[in-house]
């Protein structure tokens, strides 16, 4: 956690205007944001930081041999607002040829709509998206001279 820690304040004093922390459970994410000045967004970085970045493959469920722990496809939870949203159209061939919004782009619009919403609410990344962390390694990191408690 050390030499993160002092990676992420040597790059801030180098005037990087963010930083993105991937692959790190909740607790030292949110510890290494707390020591910056600016904005540490994370990857697969819990909700302690200031904010989240999901590459739109994850989002969109576009994986095939790998998903990455901290990857929630949204187009479940999108499918029936997509239903919905297209009963609204009496004519949907040409809703589609005018508006362009009858396939994936607009499936695709409300998925990221609901991935937005989640992380303006806090519900997502929470501990099912987010790496685990076993108690004894929380408290290892917590010796570290870098731990700040809030």
């Amino acid at each position: 956690m050390e030499e993160t820690v002092e990676d992420a304040l040597a790059l801030e004093e180098a005037g990087v205007f963010s930083i993105l922390l991937e692959a790190i459970p909740t607790e030292p994410a949110g510890n290494i944001a707390r020591q910056l000045k600016i904005p540490a967004y994370g990857i697969g970085g819990g909700a302690r930081v200031d904010g989240q970045l999901v590459i739109m493959h994850d989002l969109l469920g576009f994986y095939q041999s790998f998903r990455p722990w901290f990857a929630k496809c949204y187009i479940p939870d999108a499918v029936n607002d997509f239903e919905k949203y297209l009963k609204q159209f009496n004519d949907l061939k040409k809703m589609g040829r005018e508006q362009r919004m009858d396939g994936f782009f607009a499936l695709a619009r409300i998925a990221i709509e609901l991935y937005v919403k989640e992380v303006r609410s806090g519900a997502f990344p929470g501990e099912e998206y987010s790496y685990p962390l076993k108690q004894e390694e929380l408290m290892a990191l917590q010796k570290s001279k870098y731990w700040k408690t809030q």
